[in-house]
């Protein structure tokens, strides 16, 4: 959920995060955009890796006895 969430955060409409650093480095929404563009890219990836292959995210848990 926190992956997804990160993902929110950096994508238009919403992309909240984009807006502020846009705003901190004085720099239009596009030229910000297409800098995260990369980042957003490895965060898809990464949540397609934790929804699909479980036993990575839950191997943490299972080694300190969480279920």
């Amino acid at each position: 959920m926190t992956v997804t969430l990160a993902i929110g955060t950096v994508t238009p409409p919403v992309a909240l995060n984009l807006y502020v650093a846009a705003n901190l480095a004085d720099i239009s929404m596009e030229r910000i955009s297409r800098a995260a563009f990369p980042f957003v890219l490895a965060l898809i990836a990464a949540l397609l890796v934790i929804t699909y292959i479980p036993p990575l995210s839950l191997y943490l848990p299972r080694l300190f006895g969480l279920r």
